[in-house]
């Protein structure tokens, strides 16, 4: 099965990925379902790409004649690609997609035609992992010593960056103190990330991802890494102000932690415009809900997925076609 999965991955993530550039208003038949269909994911190779890669070959064998293609897009930037109709179906953070309906940062203004999914389930986790031979044992360290940090996270148009930031924040740092104290942050894909620890050029991982990750597994094995940890009051405090879940990197994760490691992390979402066609909406959950196996064996970071729950505690309101399903599921009432 799970061969067979990776076979399927494979196949669409190198046949379904199309440009940015290309994006437009998406066609729609006489049924009303959009007949050429476009999903956004995070970057390719994360997680949620797989996943959406998966999905939208079940989407085509549930509704034939509509192609899916999936993107290589970003959490931050997709409610905007959402609400522009330039994509259908796209994916973010629970915490992001709250603040985009609400108009709250990083978001300059409401985003109001966006309706969620589904919750994916698969939880992120961030990282603050640092080189052994900067000799920083806690973030607190990196202020009171001024330290150059040579810090890498992802592309601003994701959550780890989002991430990345607030959790400096909460310690009193900033992008412009670290560039004063010598040191510098550079923007990339993870994979560019590992690539700079691994030649000396970055001394510092900083943002969420899938929990586990590929690429901070890589980082450790070719550098001698330290997973600093977040203090419970700072964890507190971003739950309550950005609505961050309470996560666990386990003992021993990547060889480096030396004891279960708390951290904060989120939840994905999946979401659409309120003007995508019902029966898109109901036919995607449905295939999310029927394909349950194939969600849990794409990524690690999907292993506990429960169909039952994907309409469970949405933030926001529901598009109509996925309510439909829900309720004939006995999920909503």
């Amino acid at each position: 099965m799970k061969s067979k999965l990776r076979v399927l991955i494979a196949v669409a993530a190198s046949v379904l990925l199309i440009s940015l550039a290309s994006l437009g208003s998406f066609p729609t038949g006489a049924d009303g379902a959009s007949k050429s269909i476009k999903l956004s994911a995070g970057a390719m190779g994360q997680s949620i790409y797989m996943l959406l890669a998966v999905l939208a070959k079940r989407l085509e064998e549930a509704m034939p004649g509509v192609r899916a293609n999936v993107v290589a897009g970003g959490g931050k930037a997709n409610p905007k690609l959402v609400s522009l109709k330039k994509v259908d179906i796209a994916f973010t953070v629970m915490g992001l997609y709250k603040n985009a309906i609400l108009g709250k940062k990083p978001y300059k203004k409401k985003y109001s035609g966006l309706r969620v999914l589904a919750d994916v389930q698969g939880h992120g986790a961030t990282y603050f992992m640092v080189t052994e031979d900067t000799g920083l044992t806690s973030i607190d360290q990196i202020k009171a010593k001024k330290f150059p940090l040579k810090v890498c996270t992802f592309l601003k148009s994701g959550p780890p960056e989002v991430d990345a930031r607030r959790t400096l924040a909460e310690y009193g740092i900033t992008y412009a103190d670290i560039k004063k104290w010598g040191g510098r942050v550079n923007f990339s894909q993870w994979t560019d990330c590992v690539s700079m620890v691994r030649d000396g050029h970055a001394n510092a991982l900083l943002g969420a991802t899938s929990l586990p990750s590929a690429f901070h597994a890589e980082a450790a094995k070719a550098r001698k890494m330290r997973m600093l940890p977040l203090k419970e009051e700072t964890i507190q405090k971003m739950m309550k102000k950005y609505k961050y879940l309470r996560v666990i990197l386990p003992k021993g994760l990547y060889g480096i932690t030396p004891y279960d490691m708390p951290t904060i992390g989120t939840t994905y979402y999946f979401f659409a415009h309120k003007d995508m066609s019902d029966k898109l909406a109901y036919n995607f959950v449905k295939s999310m809900y029927n394909n349950a196996d194939d969600v849990r064996n794409v990524h690690v970071a999907f292993k506990g997925y429960v169909a039952k729950k994907m309409a469970t505690g949405l933030v926001g309101e529901i598009h109509p076609g996925a309510v439909k399903f829900y309720k004939e599921k006995g999920m909503l009432k």
